[in-house]
């Protein structure tokens, strides 16, 4: 079986704000996870915190 990763590194642009970015980030991590689908993320090296 083939598996998929994707890798994101997200970050907030002005049309979003902090908590609008956090949202929509854990959404699309939480349905490639229902697909299936690997995410591996900056979270760890990220100044603004994880998620963003």
């Amino acid at each position: 079986m083939n598996t998929i990763t994707l890798g994101c590194a997200p970050a907030r642009r002005s049309i979003f704000s902090a908590p609008d970015a956090r949202k929509y980030r854990n959404l699309t991590k939480k349905r490639l996870e229902e697909l299936g689908i690997s995410l591996v993320d900056i979270d760890d090296i990220n100044g603004e915190g994880p998620s963003l």
